[in-house]
């Protein structure tokens, strides 16, 4: 008699389990997989984990992240580096949307994260270890990888502002949605302040000096389903 109920109680939880929705990561196979079938180490930044930080820029959002290492030489624009698994910022490789952003004008190739902000980002990825097989020589730390925002609905707009110490404020707003096969997603953000001051103001008075920073950025991205097999995808992010 003892058995029945246990039998339920067994199917009832399996049932449970296959209804739950799969966590898709692309980074460690380059193809949508079921983040449980991954063997690298691997994590995922979601949009609802941005606006629950509130954190302005990506590498605020990457310090918080296990085996993830931020410097930064100062205050808001000052250069950001970015260290995994201890291996050096240039052989961790950078994407957004897919494209290789590390700037082989820098005398080692890394990406700076000084001017990059969470505006318009819908999901961070964030691969450990050794992936050379897939990405090349440049990946010996990892990979992060950065996906913007993709409209899929019924258009929206938004518009928000913020202000805080240092006179810091900051003002966004945007557009996604879609019609018919093309999804749109546009997003322009302005962000100023006083910065920390590289001295302490009490003891040098009130004109010593500031460490000031403005930033202006602007983000699109269009998505067209042109049929079943192709879809048109196009993306541009000016800071």
């Amino acid at each position: 008699m003892r058995l029945i109920p246990f039998l339920v109680t067994t199917l009832f939880c399996f049932s449970a389990l296959a209804d739950e929705p799969l966590e898709l990561v692309i980074t460690p196979t380059r193809t949508e997989t079921p983040i449980e079938q991954v063997g690298s180490s691997v994590t995922v930044i979601t949009e609802d984990d941005i606006k629950r930080e509130q954190k302005p820029f990506v590498a605020d959002m990457l310090a918080e992240v296990p085996g993830v290492d931020v410097v930064q030489s100062g205050g808001p624009g000052q250069t950001t580096s970015v260290f995994l698994r201890g291996a050096n910022s240039e052989h961790t490789l950078v994407l957004i949307d897919g494209v290789e952003v590390n700037d082989p004008g820098s005398p080692n190739g890394a990406y700076d994260f000084a001017h990059l902000t969470t505006d318009n980002v819908e999901r961070i990825e964030v691969l450990r270890g050794n992936e050379s097989v897939l990405y090349g020589s440049n990946d010996i730390g990892g990979v992060r990888s950065i996906t913007t925002k993709k409209g899929t609905s019924t258009p929206t707009v938004w518009a928000s502002a913020e202000g805080g110490s240092y006179d810091t404020y900051k003002v966004e707003s945007g557009i996604s949605g879609a019609v018919n096969d093309l999804g749109f997603s546009l997003d322009a953000a302005r962000l100023s302040t006083d910065g920390i001051p590289d001295f302490d103001k009490r003891k040098i008075g009130p004109g010593g000096p500031s460490d000031p920073y403005e930033s202006s950025n602007f983000s699109v991205r269009l998505d067209d389903k042109v049929n079943e097999w192709l879809n048109l995808n196009t993306t541009m992010r000016y800071n």
